[in-house]
């Protein structure tokens, strides 16, 4: 699948949208589906972190463990799931200032599918992309309302 970028301006101090997004923890509460996610290694994060996620696609459960294979603290990590996860896939998430105050988020994903996703790559792609947007338009309303009340 060729990859997928979706972006949003968030009203959010930059280093609060980032140490939100990159605690794998949290995706539950910005990611519809999600089901869990669970660190495997220990804290700080860093390339070489893994954590296993459960999320509801398509009617049924998708299990995937990733991998951080990038970290440039505060701006972008890219996770790239495990052999053995339901398919190929890599997310790149980074997070730009515009002030101090707000800052642009933007996610690319992308992956090689296998099975009938492979066979459904352009409806797949149109998928993943409304299901990012919802997920980042989630994200701002999240973490807007977290500076709003603070």
């Amino acid at each position: 699948m060729k990859p997928v970028t979706v972006q949003i301006e968030i009203n959010c101090p930059p280093h609060l949208a980032w140490e939100y997004m990159v605690n794998a923890e949290h995706n539950p509460e910005w990611l519809p589906n999600m089901r869990s996610c669970t660190w495997i290694t220990d804290p700080p994060i860093r390339t070489g972190s893994r954590y296993d996620q459960v999320a509801r696609f398509l009617g049924k459960d998708v299990r995937t463990s990733f991998e951080v294979t990038a970290l440039d603290d505060g701006s972008l990590i890219t996770i790239t799931s495990l052999p053995g996860s339901s398919f190929p896939l890599t997310i790149t998430r980074e997070v730009e200032p515009i002030g101090d105050r707000r800052c642009l988020v933007k996610e690319t994903a992308g992956g090689e599918p296998g099975g009938f996703f492979a066979l459904a790559q352009a409806p797949m792609r149109a998928l993943v992309r409304r299901n990012i947007a919802l997920a980042y338009r989630g994200l701002k309303q999240l973490l807007e309302t977290q500076v709003e009340s603070a």
